[in-house]
């Protein structure tokens, strides 16, 4: 019983110390995807002069990349 009450306290350490910077990475990985997601409608809107497929394929990629750049940095 004391090795489950030790367990249970160190978990609790363990929580308390991680926590916050879970959190702090969610947000910032949330803010990060929202930045992407404004960057790609104003590039959207900057080709607005090329065909409408090859604007979407192009937005897409830009997505795509820049979300990609942002999960290597958040995991890194």
């Amino acid at each position: 019983m004391e090795r489950l009450s030790a367990y249970s306290e160190q978990l609790q350490a363990m929580i308390l110390l991680y926590l916050p910077r879970v959190v702090m990475a969610v947000v910032v990985l949330i803010v990060g995807w929202w930045v992407i997601r404004q960057v790609s409608h104003i590039a959207s809107r900057a080709m607005s002069r090329l065909d409408v497929s090859l604007r979407g394929f192009l937005t897409s990629l830009v997505s795509v990349v820049s979300r990609c750049c942002s999960l290597s940095v958040w995991l890194a």
